[in-house]
């Protein structure tokens, strides 16, 4: 479909979902197809190597595994999941979520390793029903806050995923997130269907 999409705008929205499908099933040579699409767009690849498949370490399957099992989760579980993450992360994590901005970084490994399509506006809205009740109120996320994400990151950052970046502003809370995370939906009983 992004092939045929007939410009590269329309075409992108295809890959995105392709490629947060692609990583949350692991299939690794997902890029390759990407890069054709992107190829017939007249746009850059992606750097990769072949070599980078073949070393995938047991953290990259762990975290493929994180995201299969969340996407198989019913909105509502994902949500949950979601906040007590958010709350473990003030509990042990508080000096790295330090301002509201913050959530610009809760935002980039949600989409970056849980949901390739969510935009800012819809993470704006999925932040007001996650922010747990005890959250500090000069913390809470602003109907602006989203809008100020391009004054943080750089050009040529705007569109890796946060683990990629080259200077992600939120690299520690990011980093603390995901793993809180990867953990808490690897080790719980979420019910699937519940």
């Amino acid at each position: 479909m992004a092939t045929n999409a007939g410009s590269y705008s329309v075409a992108e929205h295809y890959l995105c979902a392709y490629m947060a499908y692609a990583f949350a099933n692991g299939h690794e040579d997902a890029i390759e197809h990407i890069n054709n699409v992107r190829a017939t767009y007249g746009q850059e690849p992606f750097p990769y190597m072949r070599t980078m498949a073949q070393g995938a370490t047991k953290l990259d399957s762990k975290a493929c595994m994180a995201a299969k099992k969340y996407s198989e989760l019913k909105t509502k579980a994902k949500e949950e999941v979601l906040k007590t993450c958010l709350e473990l992360l003030m509990e042990s994590y508080e000096h790295l979520f330090d301002s509201r901005n913050c959530w610009n970084g809760i935002y980039l490994v949600i989409k970056g390793r849980l949901n390739g399509d969510l935009s800012k506006k819809d993470f704006t809205v999925l932040a007001k029903r996650i922010t747990p009740k005890s959250w500090p109120k000069d913390k809470l996320i602003a109907n602006a806050t989203m809008s100020n994400f391009s004054h943080y990151v750089a050009f040529e950052d705007r569109y890796e995923a946060y683990y990629d970046m080259e200077h992600n502003p939120w690299e520690a809370l990011c980093e603390a997130y995901w793993k809180l995370l990867e953990h808490h939906i690897l080790t719980s009983d979420l019910r699937i269907n519940g």
